[in-house]
This record gives structure tokens, C-alpha cells and sequence, in this order.
């Protein structure tokens, strides 16, 4: 199911991601190509103006300086005073051909734009000018500048024309570069889109994990009481056995229903928590009632099993919390409870609590054996239970963790250390 998830998220984001690059290139290029289409009709236009205010300002003009204009911009010249070409010589094309093209610009600005260069035509006191982009009769496209203004003889026609294949190159070249790089573009959005579907589907293959792994030990821990429940009760229906025997094994049973029950409950409870359906009863707590509470709760169980039960709080008045009294009461049994189960006889449990600048500490001390560093980075995990060879019947290893989901909904954290001359210290930090 997670291969066709990522497969459809990869496709999608690629798709989609792609098809933006694809129309940004597109716009892009568009844009390019008309503002250099634009940009060579304007520097043509400027070769014009600046030819004909030359050709206005001096009676004569020197072959070297059209030369040297044709050359530098790759254009052809073409200048008429009162009906007398200039005998002028282009060197890009023969005589013939550039006749032929001028003859040609001529009858497009005529008949397409009414550009007329008949005598008389233009007022004394007007200047007319035009461009054009013209397939030739070589075949080749060009961009024509024409003018036309007076003169003390009369009139001047002056026709640019400018090859655009070197344009049309460079266009070409513009072209493959933009889908160059929208090819580079799409290869690093496989890449990405690879990257980032893993990265976004870590955390559901993570909870399908820890979801098929919580599924697993549950069953397996529901499995045992059934089987000690199904032997009793095959136990009971098969033998003839007086009135203590029966007792014994229905004591069995009654035991492994309790336990079942209790596990079931902490599944309900992670449930509800996963679900985001664990809400919180918040209010003005007395921090150091409740520890109260609980060494008197814990004093005489610790006190039977052989332990030390003390509680240190400090001189100074603890400040009122804003919290769920019952959640942290629930929070600080279950670590009261490990503690009572696994610590053995002869050693002590603490019951503490401190200020800091900014949170209050409750600490669950005991001198026991204490939890291996390798245990330390799982004792939080569902089921997780680190010597089962010690570990207890009552105990799933769901309390811990339950204990967590507490703390982390009031917004605090909950640590383990070792104690210092062995044992572990779960300390409880809760914000003001």
C-alpha cells in the first residue's frame, strides 16, 4: 500500500512541479525572445537616426564611415539624395541581390504600410520613418530601417537592412539552453520528489511499524491469560477435584482477568491518546498535597515489600501548577509502581521535588539495580520491557509510556538518569 502511496505522491509532485517549470521556462523564453526582437529593431533604428542627423548636419559623407557602420552592425546601406543613388558598394551582398532586396523593402513599406518615396511626396518639414521584418528574395530574413526627409535639393531615402540570420542563431541557441535547463530542472525534481516523498512518508511507515509492532504484542500478551484461563477451565470440566483445588484454579483464572482487564484498560488509554480523544481536566494544583497523598498511598506497600519510602520537599512554599491533578497523580503512580516491583528488598525509594527558574521538578529516586544504557533508549516504548527474565506479570510495558503521553500533554518532559551508587531517577518537569 506504502509503494503505490509513494508512487502516486512521487508522480503527482513531479507532475506538478513540472509542469510549473515547464510554463515558467516557456514565459521565460517568450519574454527573452521578444525583448531581443525588440532590442535589434531599436539598435537599428538608433544606426538610422544616427545616419540621417550625419547625412543632415554634412553636405558630404565619407565612404569609410558607412564601411565601418556595415561591418560593425551587419547591415546594408542604401542612400538615395533627389532621385541619385549613392554609389556606395555593400560588401555582404552583390551588386545585383542588394539591388533586388532594396527594391523589395521598397514595395512592402508601399503597398503594406503606404510608405511612399515618390518625388514631392514629403512636406519640407517632415521627417517619415519605418521598420519591418521582410523574408528576402535569397530567401533569408531581414529587418529593414527606411527614412525619408528633405534636403536643399530635394528629398533622401536611406534603407538599412540587417540580416537576421545571426539573430535567429542566437535565438536558436537561447532556445536549446531553455530546455536544457528545464531538462536539468525536471532531473533535480525526480531527485527532490524522491527525497521529499520519503522524508513525508517516514512518519506513516514509522506509525505502520509501531502499529503492526504494538498489534503483535498485544496479542501476544493477551494470549497468555487466555491460555492460563482456557487450562483452568479444561482443568475444572475434566477432573473431579475437591473444593481447594477448584479454589486454586479459579483464583487462576480470576488473577489472569484482572491482568487482562488491566491491559486492556492501558490499550484504551494509548487509544484514546493516539486518537487525540484524551482530553484534560486543567486547574490550580497543590503539588506537594498530592506527593503527600501518594507517599501515604505507596508508605505501607513499600514498607511490605522491605523498601524505604521517604518524601523531600522543599522548606519554601511550592507554587500552585496548571495541570490535571489526576493525569500527573496517574503519572507519578506508575513510576512509583515500576519502582516498587523492580527495585529489590533492602533499598530505598524517593519521592522529590525542586523549583527551577522556569519549571517545577518531581524526581522518583531509587537505589536499585538500574536500567542499562542500551534499556534507557526504549524504556519509553510501548511493550517494551528491558530484563523479561525479572520483568513481572502485572507489568506490559505500557506504563511508561502512558506515563509519557501524560507529561508530554501538560507540555513537560519526563527523563531517566542513573542514581548516583546505582538505581534510576525519573524526573518530571513541569512548566509554570
Amino acid at each position: 500500500m506504502l509503494k503505490k502511496l509513494r508512487l502516486k505522491m512521487i508522480v503527482t509532485c513531479l507532475g506538478i512541479t513540472a509542469t510549473i517549470l515547464a510554463i515558467v521556462c516557456i514565459i521565460s523564453f517568450c519574454i527573452f525572445n521578444t525583448h531581443y526582437k525588440n532590442e535589434t529593431t531599436a539598435t537599428l533604428e538608433n544606426q538610422l537616426t544616427n545616419l540621417v542627423l550625419t547625412l543632415q548636419q554634412q553636405k558630404t559623407i565619407s565612404h569609410t564611415y558607412l564601411s565601418q557602420l556595415q561591418a560593425t552592425h551587419n547591415t546594408l546601406i542604401y542612400i538615395e539624395d533627389h532621385g541619385t543613388p549613392l554609389l556606395f558598394q555593400n560588401q555582404l551582398e552583390s551588386t545585383t541581390m542588394q539591388q533586388q532586396l532594396f527594391d523589395q523593402a521598397k514595395e512592402i513599406a508601399l503597398t503594406t504600410y503606404n510608405f511612399n518615396f515618390s518625388p514631392f511626396y514629403l512636406n519640407s518639414l517632415e521627417l517619415s520613418t519605418l521598420s519591418f521584418r521582410f523574408n528576402g528574395v535569397n530567401h533569408k530574413d531581414y529587418l529593414a530601417a527606411l527614412a525619408l526627409f528633405p534636403t536643399e535639393t530635394g528629398q533622401c531615402q536611406v534603407i538599412l537592412l540587417k540580416d537576421l540570420e545571426t539573430t535567429h542563431i542566437y535565438i536558436f541557441y537561447m532556445k536549446l539552453l531553455f530546455i536544457g535547463l528545464a531538462l536539468v530542472g525536471t532531473l533535480l525534481l525526480v531527485i527532490f520528489s524522491f527525497w521529499f516523498v520519503s522524508i513525508a512518508l517516514k512518519p506513516i511507515k514509522q506509525n505502520q511499524q509501531r502499529q503492526a509492532e504494538f498489534i503483535a504484542a498485544a496479542s501476544h500478551e493477551l494470549r497468555a491469560p487466555l491460555t492460563v484461563i482456557e487450562s483452568g477451565l479444561t482443568s475444572l470440566e475434566s477432573h473431579e477435584m475437591d473444593a481447594h483445588h477448584a479454589s486454586h484454579f479459579i483464583g487462576l483464572m480470576q488473577n489472569e482477568c484482572t491482568r487482562m482487564k488491566r491491559l486492556i484498560s492501558d490499550l484504551l488509554t494509548l487509544a484514546r491518546s493516539d486518537a487525540h480523544q484524551w482530553h484534560m481536566q486543567f486547574s490550580e494544583v497543590e503539588i506537594d498535597s498530592l506527593l503527600i497523598d501518594l507517599y501515604d498511598s505507596f508508605y505501607c506497600l513499600c514498607t511490605k515489600k522491605g523498601l524505604t519510602l521517604s518524601l523531600q520537599l522543599p522548606d519554601e512554599l511550592l507554587p500552585r501548577i496548571t495541570c490535571d491533578g489526576d493525569r500527573i497523580k496517574q503519572a507519578l503512580t506508575i513510576l512509583l509502581d515500576n519502582a516498587l516491583s523492580y527495585v529489590p528488598a533492602g533499598n530505598s525509594i524517593t519521592l522529590s521535588t525542586s523549583m527551577t527558574s522556569k519549571a517545577l521538578e518531581i524526581q522518583v529516586i531509587d537505589t536499585g539495580i538500574g536500567i542499562s544504557k542500551t534499556d534507557q533508549e526504549h524504556i519509553f516504548d510501548r511493550f517494551y520491557q528491558g530484563d523479561r527474565s525479572r520483568h513481572e506479570k502485572n507489568h506490559y510495558g505500557l506504563g511508561l509510556n502512558i506515563a509519557m503521553e501524560i507529561i508530554q500533554l501538560h507540555h513537560g518532559k519526563l527523563s531517566l538518569t542513573d542514581t548516583p551508587g546505582g538505581g534510576c531517577t525519573f524526573t518530571i518537569s513541569l512548566p509554570y
